[in-house]
């Protein structure tokens, strides 16, 4: 009879050597946002999800691998190009390749002017104004682009990472010690050794199995 050690050492070495050395590499952001803008806190924070590339004017882009573009500090003259399809700056020309190769595109406001928006709420003197300024927000809106903040960026990412989990996983002995719950779904792609399943067994953890 073969040993259940042997069986979960040989599981562990197989899983070990099918994962990617360096992890699951990261997906590809490329940030736009005008010269004068230092971003290198802001590249640092997205860089926890991202492999985050920053958009420079004689660049040549494939878009091949970018999974995701970003338009950090967008100004008010910046907002009212790309909604009216103008195409004589860096962001407003990238803006139009993105959307040519259905790169989803997310939009971070300059402080400024996500506060001159909001302030519509607040029965401003020049409303009117205002609401031009809002409906060009709307206009791109319209597009299929979202207007979000750095941190739900990272959060979508995260949420995304957490949904790729390797394929891989591996249910070990030592995990099911650890174990606290009384019910254990085996998802399609996890691994549940048999010193696993006995431990289970042992502790009363009921296992069933999803499609």
């Amino acid at each position: 009879m073969i040993d259940s050690n042997i069986i979960e050492s040989i599981v562990r070495e197989v899983i070990r050597q099918l994962e990617p050395a360096n992890g699951t590499p990261k997906p590809k952001l490329l940030v736009i946002s005008k010269e004068e803008n230092d971003l290198e806190a802001e590249i640092h924070h997205l860089s926890t999800y991202w492999n985050v590339e920053q958009a420079t004017p004689k660049a040549c882009y494939s878009y091949m691998d970018v999974r995701q573009a970003l338009f950090f500090n967008i100004d008010q003259d910046t907002l009212v190009r790309i909604a009216l399809g103008f195409t004589d700056t860096l962001e407003s020309k990238l803006f139009i390749q993105l959307i040519t190769q259905e790169i989803p595109i997310s939009i971070v406001l300059e402080p400024s002017l996500q506060k001159l928006i909001q302030s519509n709420e607040m029965g401003h003197r020049y409303v009117n104004y205002i609401n031009k300024i809002c409906s060009y927000k709307k206009t791109v809106e319209e597009f299929g682009v979202s207007f979000t903040q750095l941190e739900e960026l990272n959060r979508l990412q995260q949420r995304t990472c957490n949904k790729e989990v390797k394929a891989s996983k591996l249910i070990t002995q030592e995990k099911m010690e650890r174990f606290s719950g009384d019910k254990l779904v085996i998802k399609p792609g996890m691994i549940l050794t048999p010193l696993a399943k006995d431990k289970a067994n042992e502790r009363g953890i009921d296992i069933s199995y999803s499609e």
